[in-house]
């Protein structure tokens, strides 16, 4: 599409210095219709596994389009595969049962985090990403930090990605 991945989008183009036009103008509208492109995912019993900003790609107006089906299984399909570790769920990484919407509900509030925040999960936009050492995230994603809201980040937002990333995958909403 014309404007890329979201990664791309928030890469090249700077946030703007007004918080609510970018939440009102940019994050709202391109949350909902990640949501609601996850939702129709799911109603046909799929889950996508591997969502994040490189997989959300923008029309030249900024409307959301989900995409990369590469790693998409039916809901009761057995997953051994794990997309990208920084935005999947923590039951993604370990041996716990992980069959449901729950794991792109938690990546989509990953996602959501970063449009907000315009920076990857993890500070990794000021790490060294070629010599970077994937373990600490890795090593226990149960007791993986959980990212910092930015401090201009209403209620209206944070509680819904507080939702969505719970460790308890159970306890998550669906879209």
């Amino acid at each position: 599409l014309e404007n890329g991945s979201l990664l791309d989008y928030c890469q090249i183009n700077p946030q703007s210095p007004d918080f609510a036009e970018h939440f009102n103008t940019f994050v709202l509208p391109l949350a909902l219709d990640s949501a609601r492109g996850l939702a129709c995912i799911h109603s046909h019993n799929l889950l996508h596994r591997d969502l994040k900003s490189a997989n959300i790609l923008l029309s030249g107006t900024n409307v959301g389009k989900i995409a990369d089906f590469g790693l998409s299984r039916t809901e009761d399909s057995t997953m051994s595969c794990v997309g990208s570790p920084l935005w999947a769920a923590p039951e993604m990484l370990t041996v716990e049962s992980h069959s449901g919407g729950e794991v792109d509900v938690y990546s989509l509030a990953v996602t959501f985090w970063e449009m907000t925040a315009w920076t990857l999960p993890y500070n990794l936009a000021e790490r060294n990403l070629g010599s970077m050492e994937p373990r600490p995230v890795l090593k226990s994603p149960l007791r993986r930090k959980r990212q910092h809201f930015p401090f201009e980040m209403t209620a209206q937002l944070r509680h819904p990605i507080g939702q969505m990333w719970r460790r308890k995958s159970l306890s998550r909403p669906t879209v």
